[in-house]
């Protein structure tokens, strides 16, 4: 099969140096090939990274900054689903990395790279698609293999495998490329062959930091197809060094629901789901409202203070402060961009968000508890779990400042059968939080009038319950044509 197609590729009409290219990515193994319809991948993970100190015998040197977790990554035929394979990474709170300060956004990002590096061993582009409308210079013979150009960058062919790429690693404000070279280990795998193995070594200019990594990927034949076993890589950057390792548990091939899971699990918390009390999106909400935050928010410096806002289709907000409140300018800016995400958190619970678009590429499993129903969430970034009872969503599970817990909810049934959220309780710490939301009846609309937020401090510093009260509102309903 793989000899056939390299016969296609060298009869197809392009240059010298497109043709020794093509053959060698088309040669690299895809899962494709042993005609799999499916993968899923479930792994756990290790995360240092620090300063890198000698012990001296006198102090011992400080504990890196340590991350260990579990996720789980879902291909679809070339498609990897995007809501199941981002693990949890301490999305609350500040780390420093490399002596800087990043959040859990920058590190989802970065684990997110290293786990595409590891897929692309066996899920592709094609070649075509890579290189479409490129112009190809070369081949030269190099000590690496045959140098080849695309589109700027250049590839070292040997033996019909990718031997080396480089890679620009400018600095974010210098204008001219720094290519340093990549050298690339292979191994046999399935009929073809994969790179298994980077390294790359170079100086930064500017600054001269030295910067060096590896990476190392093993594989393993399971059920009727090769696939990853262990992944590590390793970099030091100056005086710091970090590592990563990820270690595949467990795979399955051609399952019957490899997103869904379980269908069963999914329709229940989709029945739920759509008996929630919303508010229609075709409508906009004005009003005044007035922030008083409690005793621990006022320590954090949350003032008490009125405004006015404005809400369409539940998700454009706009808010405003009085200039005599708050007279400095940037202040005036932090507090309604808070108040912002208040309101905006407040009638999100209200959004008729279909649970398709909700839920999108999401997993499901059902854990009977009693009387109550858990449903266990993958790749839904609000809540790990949810709990169900009597039809209604009645509880979920989710991280608050690096604690996970159980968010418990009182909700009340509306004559339509729909049910409103009335209060909620969770735990963070040691400190019982609970939430409670109010309606009130404008044009025959239930309209929030009092409700709770938590509201958190700079890198989760502290934390509290703000209530925002709500008055003269005016509800705007689009004009009926005819």
């Amino acid at each position: 099969m793989l000899s056939a197609l390299l016969v296609l590729l060298l009869a197809a009409p392009e240059t010298d140096a497109a043709k020794l290219l093509k053959i060698a990515y088309a040669s690299q193994y895809e899962w494709k090939e042993d005609g799999l319809k499916n993968v899923t991948l479930e792994f756990t993970y290790t995360w240092t990274w620090g300063p890198k100190v000698k012990p001296t015998g006198k102090k011992p040197p400080p504990p890196p900054a340590y991350l260990t977790g579990s996720g789980r990554i879902v291909v679809v035929g070339d498609r990897v689903v995007p809501g199941h394979h981002m693990p949890d990474l301490r999305r609350d709170g500040q780390w420093q990395r490399e002596g800087r300060q990043v959040d859990g956004a920058e590190l989802r990002r970065k684990f997110g790279a290293h786990l595409g590096w590891v897929l692309r061993r066996f899920v592709r582009r094609p070649f075509d698609a890579v290189f479409k409308g490129v112009k190809f210079l070369g081949p030269e013979a190099t000590a690496f293999g045959q140098k080849i150009v695309a589109h700027g960058r250049a590839f070292y062919v040997k033996q019909d495998r990718i031997a080396a790429t480089e890679k620009d690693v400018r600095l974010p404000k210098q204008k001219k490329p720094h290519m340093v070279l990549l050298r690339f280990e292979h191994g046999p795998v399935g009929d073809g062959y994969a790179i298994l193995g980077e390294a790359c070594n170079y100086t930064t200019r500017g600054n001269e930091i030295p910067i060096a990594w590896t990476r190392k990927l093993t594989t393993k034949d399971a059920e009727r197809a090769p696939v990853p076993l262990s992944y590590t890589y390793t970099r030091t950057v100056d005086k710091h060094e970090e590592m990563l390792k990820i270690e595949f548990d467990r795979v399955t091939v051609d399952s019957a629901h490899p997103v869904v899971l379980d269908p069963v699990a999914r329709d229940l918390l989709k029945g739920a789901w759509e008996r929630r009390f919303t508010l229609p999106t075709a409508m906009g909400i004005e009003g005044e409202f007035h922030r008083r935050p409690d005793k621990d928010l006022d320590k954090g410096g949350w003032s008490d203070v009125p405004g006015s806002f404005e809400v369409w289709g539940m998700k454009e907000i706009k808010v405003s402060i009085p200039e005599n409140r708050v007279r400095n300018p940037a202040w005036r800016a932090g507090i309604e961009k808070t108040c912002t995400g208040n309101i905006t958190w407040i009638f999100g619970l209200l959004k008729p968000t279909p649970f398709e678009e909700e839920f999108k590429d999401c997993g499901f499993e059902l854990v009977p508890q009693g009387k109550e129903q858990v449903i266990q969430v993958y790749g839904y970034e609000k809540a790990l779990a949810f709990k169900l009872a009597g039809g209604a969503i009645v509880g979920h599970y989710a991280q608050v400042l690096g604690e996970k817990g159980w968010w418990d909810y009182k909700v009340k049934r509306t004559s339509d059968g729909h049910f409103m959220l009335d209060r909620m309780k969770g735990e963070i710490g040691k400190r019982r939080i609970e939430l409670k939301f109010r309606y009130g009846r404008v044009k025959g609309f239930q309209l929030p009038k009092k409700m709770d937020v938590l509201g958190i401090g700079a890198r989760g510093t502290y934390f509290g319950v703000a209530e925002y009260s709500f008055r003269r509102l005016k509800v705007l309903l689009p004009e009926k044509k005819g």
